[in-house]
């Protein structure tokens, strides 16, 4: 079976690490260190791109066009991560049409402060001819992290 790859987006601490860590150790840290330079883990017949921030478009075009799958990610708590969702899938679909994308809602545990039920829906409505599926995730929670993967596998 071919290994399929896999790049995880979103702006800085949208919780893509800790995605990834709570996939690969079951663990959850409450620091946070931003991520300096991709780095590639594996998990089934899976490698994984995690890299920092939202990239230069630039950068990404050869990464996108390697991989089978996108994961996008924005914090439901954050507007500005949300508002750039959008733009990213947009940029994502300017470089190919091939890749699957899967929209994740981070940091599904935290009832407060959360971007508007509505705003969340009319976007995801927007984005149904973009993207493969959507997910609410928590990390710290451990709510549907591995449900993520078990899509790609």
């Amino acid at each position: 079976m071919a290994r399929k790859g896999v790049v995880i987006v979103g702006n800085r601490g949208v919780g893509k690490t800790s995605l990834i860590n709570r996939l690969l150790n079951d663990s959850f840290s409450y620091s946070y260190e931003p991520t300096s330079n991709t780095t590639i883990y594996s998990y089934k017949d899976i490698d994984i791109y995690d890299i920092p921030g939202v990239e230069n478009l630039e950068n990404l075009k050869e990464l996108y066009s390697n991989v089978s799958y996108v994961i996008v990610m924005f914090d439901i708590t954050d507007k500005f991560s949300f508002d750039s969702v959008r733009y990213c899938i947009n940029d994502i679909r300017r470089i190919s049409l091939k890749v699957k994308i899967i929209l994740l809602l981070s940091k599904d545990d935290i009832k407060k402060e959360r971007i508007k039920t509505k705003k969340v829906s009319n976007l995801i409505e927007c984005l149904a001819c973009s993207i493969s599926s959507y997910i609410r995730v928590s990390s710290k929670e451990d709510i549907n992290c591995l449900e993520v993967f078990n899509q790609i596998v």
